[in-house]
């Protein structure tokens, strides 16, 4: 134990050693934060970038831009009380220069389509989905709006913790 102690300025008697910037108990009254602010750094840093891929995507959703087309209905679709939901079918561009088969339609038309049913719907370039003409409704579009604010600010709240910790330890002073 002799790193804890020091000698006295007469040198005759060790004393405790002074603690030195990394040794010095945080000025924050929460201490889990030393936990919680680099888990919130890393989760914001995956959500506001999965939230920013999917943003060009849910532009395009909600403005509806893209190609406007036919989908036709390929398998039973499955109804609820009153809209239904296809997981399977074709799509056809009005200008038939974009047709995709085995594509989902995104969006819930009204009840009384059924199985080859036609409605129409556009397409923003996802190979596995097209979405229903006139659905406001798309979660789609909104989900990476709704998750990417509370991903900023846990990245923002992560990120400011740890460069004030980083500056604290190493030795920087505040303005005052």
């Amino acid at each position: 134990m002799v790193d804890e102690f020091v000698r006295d300025q007469a040198g005759d008697e060790f004393v405790p050693k002074p603690p030195s910037a990394w040794d010095r108990p945080s000025p924050i009254p929460f201490p889990e934060l030393r936990i919680a602010a680099p888990i919130a750094f890393v989760v914001g840093l995956a959500v506001t970038t999965l939230c920013a891929l999917a943003v060009p995507t849910a532009l395009d959703v909600f403005a509806e831009r893209g190609a406007h087309g036919v989908y036709v209905i390929a398998d039973e679709p499955t109804c609820g009380p009153d809209r239904c939901r296809s997981h399977l079918g074709t799509f056809t561009s009005d200008d038939r220069t974009v047709v995709r088969s085995g594509v989902r339609l995104a969006g819930s038309p009204l009840k009384s389509v059924v199985q080859s049913g036609r409605v129409r719907a556009f397409d923003v370039g996802d190979p596995t989905e097209v979405y229903l003409e006139g659905d406001s409704g798309q979660p789609r579009a909104v989900l990476p709006f709704f998750f990417g604010i509370p991903g900023v600010i846990a990245l923002v709240f992560g990120l400011g913790y740890l460069v004030r910790e980083l500056w604290r330890k190493l030795g920087g002073t505040r303005r005052q």
